[in-house]
């Protein structure tokens, strides 16, 4: 029975051959190193993804394609943290601001379907579904696309200028349509208008449909 003793390798691999064989497979493989001189880039791409993509997960998924595409190695977890953490932040602040840059009574006029009244807010009457197709349930359909009107023909003309694409409106209609006003009331009023002016513009377009 022959018998094969292995003795293991010795030593270790330089720090220096260990580099110099990443950069031959980056090579190969025509694929760039992450570099500080990425971060503008990636954060630009990044702003145009978060008004597409909402979604932190989403926009991230298409981040990753974006790295593919373009060959750059993805660079550690802390500084994908870093940048969605800016991003996400100089979105909220860019949306908060168009948000209350509109007239007073256009506002008010938004929050109020959120408000109390005799215990039924606004917003639940308008989000409820049609039971049937009899008159009456036609005529109060009629009468909720006529209560939104005069809110869509503003939110028609000024949501083009928030720059979100039509997924990002449809998501935080379908959030407003999920939350309770309770919840609504609880956000800052910023955020209050949003959901609330992609809701009136997504619904309308139902009632219209």
């Amino acid at each position: 029975c022959l018998q094969i003793k292995s003795e293991g390798f010795k030593g270790s691999v330089s720090r220096n051959h260990n580099q110099k064989q990443k950069e031959d497979i980056l090579n190969l493989l025509n694929y760039s190193t992450w570099s500080e001189n990425h971060r503008p880039q990636i954060e630009a791409h990044l702003c145009e993804l978060v008004r597409t993509h909402p979604k932190v997960h989403s926009s991230f998924r298409e981040l990753m394609i974006y790295f593919e595409a373009q060959n750059i190695v993805i660079p550690s977890y802390r500084t994908l943290q870093d940048m969605f953490t800016k991003v996400f932040r100089l979105e909220k602040k860019r949306l908060g601001e168009l948000m209350l840059s509109f007239s007073k009574e256009l506002q008010n006029q938004l929050l109020a379907l959120i408000h109390h009244e005799d215990g039924v807010t606004k917003l639940n009457l308008i989000r409820a579904d049609q039971k049937d197709f009899q008159y009456s349930a036609l005529k109060l359909e009629v009468e909720k696309a006529q209560t939104l009107s005069e809110l869509y023909i503003f939110c028609k003309s000024y949501i083009p200028m928030l720059r979100l694409s039509s997924n990002a409106i449809r998501y935080y209609a379908n959030l407003t349509d999920q939350y309770p006003p309770a919840r609504l009331r609880d956000m800052v009023k910023e955020k209050q208008l949003l959901h609330l002016l992609c809701f009136v513009y997504h619904r309308y377009q139902e009632f219209m449909d």
